[in-house]
């Protein structure tokens, strides 16, 4: 399982590669080159953020949840 997820991160990572190397490439001018790149890796870090944020709090909810439910059910 885990190799399976590990294997799809990976293709994800690759496909976003090139999704941004195509990208940059058709843009003609330099300097814009520079920027698109350099916003288009803003906004991956920003969702890997979204990402991480979000997969915390399911944890957490999910930590409280079942503290909640070991506690009710002791008593």
């Amino acid at each position: 399982m885990f190799k399976h997820k590990n294997t799809k991160s990976v293709e994800l990572k690759q496909l976003k590669k090139m999704m941004t190397s195509e990208i940059v490439a058709s843009i003609p001018d330099n300097a814009l080159k520079a920027k698109v790149k350099k916003c288009l890796e803003k906004i991956d870090m920003a969702l890997f953020a979204k990402h991480a944020i979000t997969k915390a709090k399911f944890e957490a909810s999910m930590k409280l949840s079942n503290e909640l439910f070991n506690g009710k059910t002791k008593n």
